[in-house]
């Protein structure tokens, strides 16, 4: 009888291990899944002032992306502002490092994140990501806000 007990203490346990780490990776519980929105959706209230166009070296965008996430990390913080629709998700960037991804691409502590590629960045976890495809997008692009203007970063790159 305690070899039972002590088996089903432990089945037990590594049901509700399990169920936590589902929990934590969402899985276990519904979640309300947003579509992409795209910024242009609610561009009258957000004009541009500039575009920038960034001319890069594939290469180059490829090696610092191997950096690793020491160089390439940066903080981003959720910001509101009344003056913004609240459909938009923006985030402040703080802590870019010499040398990194991010700075290699023109951006710099305390830009405001509004869009990457045209859609609306909701989670910070997804820029990263897009960012690490970038060597693999046509025409891409990071929409932010700096000094108060509104400046779209075109990205053309050459080579392979």
């Amino acid at each position: 009888m305690g070899k039972d007990r002590m088996g089903y203490k432990f089945i037990l346990g590594k049901i509700s291990l399990l169920s936590l780490i589902l929990m934590m990776v969402g899985c276990a519980t519904p979640q309300e899944v947003k579509p992409p929105m795209l910024i242009n959706d609610i561009r009258k209230d957000i004009p541009v002032s500039k575009t920038e166009r960034i001319d890069l070296e594939r290469g180059d965008l490829r090696q610092a992306l191997i950096r690793g996430e020491k160089v390439n990390s940066l903080r981003m913080v959720p910001i509101f502002s009344s003056q913004r629709p609240s459909e938009l998700s923006e985030y402040k960037f703080f802590e870019i490092q010499p040398g990194s991804v991010y700075k290699l691409l023109g951006l710099k502590n305390g830009d405001i994140l509004v869009a990457a590629q045209g859609y609306i960045v909701t989670e910070a976890n997804r820029f990263p990501a897009y960012i690490s495809l970038m060597p693999q997008v046509d025409d891409p692009n990071i929409e932010i806000e700096r000094g108060g203007q509104t400046i779209i970063l075109r990205y053309k790159f050459s080579g392979e």
